[in-house]
């Protein structure tokens, strides 16, 4: 059964949430005319990687996709048009690492090591470069224990990397 829940903002506000589901993340599409969602409830498709929200009443819920539609892979809140590439790879072994977006052209890219013990003197750092629609991923170690200037990494590490573009 559905209740009142009271929620705290980081500015201290406490605030009676409506006992209607707000936030859901689920493995396909929402389905319509379903009750129990919240007017502007938001509904994650954490398969297809898509978000709607509820444009209909509380008694029969209508999902819209946000971001208009236009992409389905839209990112909210950055310009229209403008699409999210992510994935995973493994370094080469020499600078660059290559990775083929899919995207027709990049704005920017982000890359992050994949990886749960502290790295040491091996690979520690990730910085992006972009060359056309290619993602250009470099890899970089301190020296040694004793000097913590970073050199090229030749380590074969797991990462995730973001993209954003057309």
């Amino acid at each position: 059964m559905a209740r009142r829940q009271d929620v705290q903002s980081a500015d201290g506000v406490i605030a009676s949430m409506s006992p209607a589901a707000t936030l859901l993340v689920h493995g396909g599409a929402p389905t319509a005319g379903a009750s129990g969602f919240a007017k502007a409830a938001i509904w994650i498709d954490r398969i297809n990687g898509l978000v709607y929200t509820n444009t209909g009443t509380t008694t029969s819920a209508t999902w819209t996709l946000m971001g208009g539609g236009a992409a389905a892979n839209a990112v909210i809140g950055v310009a229209a048009g403008y699409k999210l590439a992510r994935g995973a790879a493994a370094l080469g072994g020499a600078n660059p690492t290559a990775v083929a977006t899919g995207l027709t052209t990049i704005v920017s890219g982000w890359a992050g090591l994949n990886v749960t013990a502290a790295p040491g003197v091996s690979t520690s750092v990730l910085t992006t470069d972009i060359q056309g629609t290619t993602l250009n991923v470099y890899a970089w170690k301190p020296t040694s224990n004793a000097n913590p200037t970073l050199i090229a990494s030749t380590g074969t590490d797991n990462f995730y990397w973001i993209a954003v573009g057309t």
